[in-house]
């Protein structure tokens, strides 16, 4: 269990949860990851007191398209970049980064793309690049910002795929800020919903329905459930 709490947030969490966060525009999502992502290592409270230890790169992983990067690397250079606190001042990186970078390249199809430059992969490809970056530094919370954000329907199977894999990891969490509702309750065990910064509600995948969507979205929608996994699925209702 990680227990994060600030001013405006008291936020319980259990390890291996993946916990989802989302609401209209401007309700303040992107803010929430951003906020938990600059807090200070005493503003979390673990079952677990070893991982008061742990340094900032360690405890939180933080993928987010507006923080900038050196668009003059690589691919492979930028990936690589996750795992310097695990690199030694004048020693190459270890078979173990090389390793990692290299399956999360190969998992998010960008394993032909690894010496191209930053500046010419696609939009589409960047925002696997940055999710690559991510899910490499291994860090204990996975912080990730509209992750589904211009990817392709396999791009976000192989996403889903990976953050199922990822929530697997001892003592792990994934917190996940998305606006595509789908991808959101296919994903996480519990969701969030926001206004204006505060969370008004946290329910489970299982209980949602058009009418409490629409509460937030004001909107009218369609819910199914996946007959595979029983999870729902949103559909917007187009006006007649």
């Amino acid at each position: 269990m990680i227990n994060i709490k600030t001013l405006h947030l008291n936020l319980n969490i259990k390890s291996g949860e993946i916990f989802g966060v989302t609401g209209p525009m401007a309700s303040g999502k992107s803010q929430l990851l951003n906020t938990i992502a600059n807090l200070p290592v005493n503003k979390f409270n673990f079952e677990d007191d070893n991982l008061l230890k742990l340094s900032p790169n360690e405890l939180i992983s933080y993928c987010n398209s507006n923080i900038p990067v050196n668009s003059e690397l690589s691919l492979k250079e930028f990936l690589l970049t996750s795992l310097l606190y695990k690199k030694h001042f004048f020693s190459p990186h270890s078979p173990e980064s090389i390793g990692t970078i290299t399956y999360y390249a190969k998992h998010f199809d960008l394993l032909n793309m690894l010496s191209t430059p930053l500046t010419e992969l696609s939009e589409s490809q960047y925002q696997l690049a940055l999710l690559a970056h991510a899910f490499s530094k291994g860090s204990k919370i996975l912080l990730l910002d509209n992750p589904s954000k211009l990817l392709d329907i396999k791009s976000i199977s192989n996403l889903m795929r990976e953050v199922s894999k990822y929530s697997t990891r001892s003592d792990s969490v994934i917190i996940i800020a998305e606006n595509n509702l789908s991808f959101l309750f296919q994903c996480c065990d519990r969701v969030a919903f926001l206004s204006d910064g505060e969370i008004i509600e946290t329910i489970k995948p299982c209980d949602i329905n058009s009418e409490k969507i629409k509460n937030y979205f004001t909107t009218d929608v369609i819910v199914n459930k996946n007959i595979l996994n029983g999870k729902p699925t949103v559909q917007p209702l187009g006006e007649s």
